[in-house]
């Protein structure tokens, strides 16, 4: 038996992250850092009015607290651009690689967080919630 609907008293919703706009984390910091988190989460964001400008996409991103490491072409019609952010309270540094196809409007992020997947889901809803303000789907 047992209901499928009963997740147990300390299940817990992931809700977006509270960000410190004034956290900073150097280059260097940046890169030991993502390379020490294996794996990560991945989301995909559809523009149906086509791939926003770069300073639209940072804009809204900052408008949320999180900060762009770098950016620059990945390739034909490519951008890749690096964020990060750090949760209130919190010394972790969450970082994102965001991959903008600009043919069809596609922008695919990798998410990676200290926490694992719990913190890299709260990441995505983190960006989620800041992209749908400039028309992401």
């Amino acid at each position: 038996g047992g209901d499928l609907l009963d997740l147990g008293g300390d299940f817990v919703v992931p809700t977006p992250l509270d960000l410190d706009p004034s956290a900073a984390v150097t280059p260097q910091q940046f890169q030991q850092l993502w390379v020490s988190i294996e794996g990560g989460h991945t989301s995909r964001y559809s523009f149906p009015s086509g791939a926003p400008p770069a300073h639209q996409v940072e804009g809204c991103l900052a408008a949320a607290g999180i900060r762009l490491m770098a950016t620059g072409a990945a390739g034909p019609g490519q951008r890749k651009s690096f964020f990060y952010c750090v949760p209130l309270g919190s010394q972790e540094v969450c970082m994102c690689e965001a991959v903008v196809d600009e043919g069809p409007g596609v922008m695919t992020c990798l998410y990676k967080a200290p926490g694992g997947d719990f913190a890299q889901t709260r990441l995505a809803l983190t960006f989620r919630a800041a992209l749908e303000g400039i028309g992401a789907q």
